[in-house]
């Protein structure tokens, strides 16, 4: 199975998480039980994964052997937001 690398974008804390990868273009799902650490995965957390069909026929397919990295990605984003600064009551 081809290897893809991801980024952790969420984990529920009750066995299962999702991965992004910019070839896939989507959240591909993970169960914990694929995840091969000991710790709990962290969003933001890099990780490599292979896909596999998903065990329920209609659903996307699914990350398994999923192996963190040991790279982190800051997933977080702020707006950008324009300030506006005036001088004497003018804009």
């Amino acid at each position: 199975m081809e290897r893809k690398l991801g980024v952790i974008v969420h984990w529920s804390g009750k066995g299962y998480g999702f991965l992004f990868n910019d070839e896939v273009n989507r959240r591909v799902f993970f169960h914990a039980s694929q995840w091969n650490r000991a710790t709990d995965p962290e969003v933001g957390e890099g990780a490599t994964f292979a896909l596999a069909p998903a065990p329920v026929q209609g659903k996307p397919d699914v990350a398994v052997n999923v192996t963190p990295t040991g790279t982190r990605v800051n997933t977080r984003t702020q707006p950008q937001t324009a300030v506006k600064t005036s001088i004497g009551g003018a804009e």
